[in-house]
């Protein structure tokens, strides 16, 4: 190789901006990405929200967590460093030549399909920044020039799946759903052979003991802990996936090279952190503080972030939380979040679409076991920040109206709810997706209310746990809240002035039952 010259791997890893970026240092930011882009100009949001992960020599120093794994199950197949390169997408002219065979793609949302993306787009009207950068990507010169192999995965690669068009006219020639790191190598060496890659392949299920660990560290300290849920909620895609549990030593071992880099807070990821170690539907308390507990006392760990946990894990085990929070020295000044999902307030939606959801507990049960994890949340000094589906089929104004009451009794409880559309996936991916025009009186109440409740709460969040850029963080706090907060009040004003009456018919003929 020259000295300064272009380094040409056999495989280049790469995602699109939106996830090659730490957000400030808050995982949580990296949900702007889905809003609209007439929110904010380009050059202001990747400023302020999505500043880009250090680069060094044209390699992304910090990567999404997916393509670490991939990047981990290749040297496991034997390539060597030199042979793999997980590239920032500015600099992909650095490693795509004639000799590259393969290059692959992570994205979350490819479309703009996801829950979070289509419901802002579709309320406002106006495109976001993950769909444009995907493509961005894609468009890259050097790609097109030499065109090596195209390979796309990563959550939101089932879009690409279901609709082939935008597949075929971005020169994809193969899409991988589910798992990669068993599936990635073999089409590697397809490629490597001269053999046709199929145009998508469901990835094999990975054996625990088969998943690889990180070589190199990922965006926010991200370490996997556990993988797949197992509660068969009819909507959503990671919970058809068996669950199971990565063992302290692996965990540990990613801990530290995350450490290694400087690190100081780690991520761990989970559809539900708190069900850690557990052979059953009930957590495992004593399985989930060794977790905390030797990732917190690592030699260089100052926190330990979660980031999902279901609520029925939480209050059929009461005493968890309040635990978890001892061993991380929590208090009134050192919060911690995890993102959970509600998805709705009605106990015949859950028995239609979500019944694993509500285990140990009956559908019935619902509404109370939320109300009783959040206040547990609360109380342990822990912020729940869900979502709650708008548009499940055969949704009635009933069902809303028990999503409102279920919205009131956790009203004076620091939380956040996020009102999202229905996208039709997993089970349900034969449905039509629910977009605003399906939207009665009653779905616009809830949303506002919704979105009240978060405005709330979110000056105390980006106060104690906002951005790591203290001007960006004056400027979320002092002008981009208040600003949120006038424009919501003024469209909530305009909205109860024109449908005021039929909202009060609504809530008054399903029995309504307002906080007292």
């Amino acid at each position: 190789m020259i000295a300064g010259g272009p380094e040409m791997t056999r495989v280049v890893l790469t995602a699109d901006r939106t996830l090659m970026s730490e957000y400030q240092n808050n995982m949580f930011f990296g949900f702007s990405a889905s809003f609209p882009k007439k929110f904010m100009p380009a050059p202001i949001y990747y400023r302020m929200f999505a500043p880009s992960v250090p680069v060094r020599q044209g390699r992304a120093v910090l990567a999404p967590y997916a393509l670490r794994k991939i990047e981990a199950a290749l040297l496991a197949d034997g390539f060597s460093q030199d042979d793999v390169v997980v590239a920032h997408p500015f600099h992909l002219s650095r490693f795509v030549d004639r000799d590259t065979q393969v290059f692959a793609v992570s994205t979350m949302d490819p479309l703009g399909y996801g829950p979070v993306t289509s419901t802002f787009t579709n309320i406002y009207d106006n495109p976001a920044y993950v769909p444009g950068e995907f493509r961005e990507v894609l468009s890259d010169p050097s790609v097109r020039k030499f065109r090596p192999k195209t390979i796309v995965g990563g959550p939101g690669s089932w879009q690409l799946d279901r609709y082939p068009g935008p597949r075929d006219e971005l020169g994809i020639d193969c899409v991988v759903t589910g798992e990669g790191e068993i599936t990635f190598p073999k089409l590697v060496h397809m490629v490597e052979k001269g053999e046709a890659l199929p145009r998508s392949v469901e990835g094999e299920i990975v054996p625990t003991e088969r998943i690889p660990n990180i070589a190199n560290p990922t965006v926010n300290a991200m370490v996997e802990v556990a993988r797949g849920c197992g509660r068969g909620c009819k909507f959503c895609t990671p919970t058809l996936l068996r669950f199971r549990c990565r063992s302290i030593q692996d965990i540990l071992k990613e801990v530290e090279v995350n450490t290694r880099a400087g690190y100081k807070q780690i991520y761990i990821h989970a559809e539900d952190v708190w069900r850690y170690g557990a052979k059953g539907i009930r957590p495992d308390k004593g399985k989930v503080i060794e977790l905390f507990k030797t990732i917190y006392n690592f030699d260089g760990v100052t926190k330990v972030f979660p980031s999902h946990g279901a609520l029925a894990s939480v209050a059929c085990e009461k005493d968890l939380l309040p635990s978890v929070s001892e061993v991380l020295e929590m208090g009134e000044d050192n919060l911690n979040a995890y993102q959970t999902g509600v998805e709705t307030g009605s106990p015949a939606v859950v028995e239609r679409h979500m019944k694993g959801k509500v285990k140990p507990f009956k559908p019935e049960e619902w509404p109370e076991v939320v109300r009783q994890a959040f206040e547990i949340s609360v109380d342990s000094h822990w912020i729940p920040c869900a979502t709650m589906m708008v548009g499940l089929p055969g949704e009635t104004d009933d069902d809303v109206v028990r999503s409102i009451e279920l919205l009131d009794k956790v009203r004076d409880l620091m939380s956040g709810v996020f009102p999202l559309f229905f996208v039709a996936m997993g089970n349900m991916s034969g449905e039509g997706n629910f977009t605003k025009d399906g939207m009665t009186p009653l779905h616009w109440e809830f949303i506002v209310r919704c979105w009240e409740h978060n405005l709330r709460y979110i000056p105390y969040f980006v106060r104690h746990g906002g951005m790591e850029n203290r001007f960006w963080n004056f400027v979320l706090e002092r002008v981009l809240v208040p600003l949120g907060r006038a424009k919501l009040d003024g469209y909530a004003d305009r909205m109860r002035s024109e449908m005021g009456e039929e909202i009060k018919k609504r809530l008054s003929a399903h029995s309504y039952a307002a906080p007292a």
